[in-house]
């Protein structure tokens, strides 16, 4: 066991593509449903009727129905990801249930460019796996709207155990899995953005050694400062 080494984006799809048909499993496996994960990072959005959101890393789909109950169908959901398989599924969920609004593009997040403003952005499960990912946050954060939101939800690992063991068996964990960096800190990612805004950070535990961190932050209105 050794320390996280960073993969490139055809590593990663090549691993969701494999992934795909059994990712729901990880839902379970992580408890996501019972500590209601998914839910409290869109509530996180502060989402009205009508915005427009967008999802970097939405892989098969599994906000999508939370979205759209949020923005309803005069609002536009726009998700990116690199995995085909991911992405094959999030669109036949979309056909399936009939959202129109709903837009999908196979790229690096780096290069995809929203065709509307966007008033908020999330990443869930997908920040700790990209390569250059404070580049893709502050490509995101640049394209929010003033007073829009960006949430970053990922696994964390909580401070105060051995960390050289902890980071070395969670690396050798996530190689063989979902290839999620385990010592990725994204409320310090976002403090960083430009503007220097706050960061809300909510934590809920899960096992012993690890805890989700739900992480926001609003851009400023015009002339205002960022919160």
């Amino acid at each position: 066991m050794g320390r996280w080494v960073e993969k490139p984006p055809e590593f990663v799809a090549s691993r969701y593509d494999r992934l795909a048909p059994v990712y729901r499993a990880f839902e379970w496996a992580y408890a996501l449903p019972l500590l209601g994960i998914r839910r409290k990072t869109v509530e996180a959005l502060r989402l009205r009727r009508g915005d427009a959101v967008l999802e970097v890393g939405c892989g098969s789909g599994r906000n999508f129905a939370l979205l759209e109950r949020a923005i309803g169908p005069g609002g536009a959901l726009y998700g990116v990801d690199l995995s085909p398989g991911m992405l094959s599924r999030a669109r036949t969920l979309c056909w399936r249930r009939g959202w129109l609004n709903a837009h999908l593009a196979e790229c690096d997040a780096a290069a995809f460019v929203a065709p509307t403003p966007i008033r908020a952005a999330l990443f869930c499960f997908a920040y700790s796996t990209m390569r250059d990912r404070r580049d893709i946050l502050r490509a995101v954060w640049e394209q929010l709207e003033p007073g829009g939101r960006l949430v970053v939800t990922d696994i964390a690992l909580r401070e105060g155990w051995p960390r050289r063991w902890l980071d070395a068996t969670s690396a050798w964990v996530s190689d063989r899995t979902l290839l999620g960096n385990p010592s990725t800190a994204p409320w310090r990612d976002l403090a960083r953005l430009p503007g220097a805004p706050s960061v809300e950070i909510q934590r809920i535990s899960f096992l012993y050694a690890s805890q989700f961190a739900i992480c926001a932050a609003t851009r400023a209105e015009r002339g205002g400062p960022e919160t």
